[in-house]
């Protein structure tokens, strides 16, 4: 079962900027785009027969887990932190329309893999909003194949309590560029972190060996 730690607001090192963005500054939201390379990530996963989606999806999921402030939440009224957080993702269905999926996060890439295609098979034909039930601990992570964009902005207007990120991501172009959005909440988090993510996720793509193996 998932654990949450409460915050001590009187020890917290974010106290103060966390009472800015909540209080005085509320609510701030932000997206910043940045195109990642893919070339040695889609090469590896064709020798290997690995879909791309999933594993994009696990990659992106581990980056987000392991930086503690992504995983800062609300929970029964109270400020913590989650241990683990989940991604929930949107697939287009049978309508056209967008279908949302939840699927626990595991470290382990080819039990969260295998488990991605069994969720994929069982509720492919789902047409209602929630194709299973999400989880409270999610963060949203949007993939499109089908549109390449070089920049993309996210508004939540009703973001106060919601802290996780959301990443979108869309096509990769003929140079194998990647755009990766990131929209968070700055009481969460700051520059500084969404930094770190996508330079490990970059380090991670460029080196598939690392963690299919």
């Amino acid at each position: 079962m998932d654990h949450f730690d409460i915050i001590d607001m009187e020890s917290w090192p974010r106290a103060e900027i966390y009472k800015l963005y909540t209080e005085d500054w509320s609510t701030v939201t932000y997206s910043l785009t940045k195109k990642l390379s893919v070339a040695k990530l889609v090469s590896y996963l064709k020798e290997q027969g690995i879909k791309f989606v999933p594993a994009l999806m696990w990659l992106v999921s581990r980056e987000i887990n392991r930086i503690e402030n992504f995983r800062l939440a609300i929970h029964d009224g109270k400020l913590g932190i989650w241990d683990v957080i989940h991604p929930m993702f949107p697939t287009l269905n049978a309508y056209e329309n967008m279908t949302f999926h939840g699927l626990q996060y595991t470290d382990d890439f080819h039990a969260f893999y295998e488990a991605y295609l069994a969720e994929q098979q069982e509720n492919r034909n789902k047409t209602n909003l929630w194709a299973n039930k999400i989880p409270e601990n999610f963060f949203m992570v949007s993939i499109f194949p089908w549109l390449h964009f070089d920049a993309s902005s996210m508004q939540m207007k009703n973001a106060k309590y919601y802290y996780a990120p959301f990443i979108a991501i869309g096509q990769y172009n003929e140079q194998m560029l990647l755009p990766c959005m990131f929209m968070g909440n700055h009481a969460s988090a700051d520059a500084w972190h969404v930094a770190k993510f996508f330079a490990r996720l970059q380090d991670a793509m460029d080196n598939p060996s690392q963690w299919c193996e």
